[in-house]
């Protein structure tokens, strides 16, 4: 499968298992925070419109290294973060 059609199938896997059984979770337990999953989930939506449209205008290569840089910066700041 290539980068974009592993983006495509995760963000569809996200939508509901994960994000319905687990928010019931936390639900139930008074851990959910309304007001700022409200801003989360507006910045989200169109961050993932605009995200995947300039995802699918790039070539499957540059997704790919943009992609994997990504993940090493994150992996970077979580070793060397307190």
């Amino acid at each position: 499968m290539d980068q974009k059609a592993a983006q495509g199938t995760t963000l569809f896997m996200f939508m509901l298992p994960i994000g319905f059984l687990g928010v019931y979770n936390y639900y139930k337990d008074g851990q959910l925070n309304y007001k700022y999953a409200l801003i989360m989930s507006i910045t989200f939506i169109v961050g993932s419109y605009f995200g995947s449209k300039t995802a699918l205008s790039l070539d499957t290569k540059i997704v790919k290294q943009i992609f994997g840089a990504m993940i090493i910066l994150i992996g970077l700041k979580m070793l060397l973060n307190k």
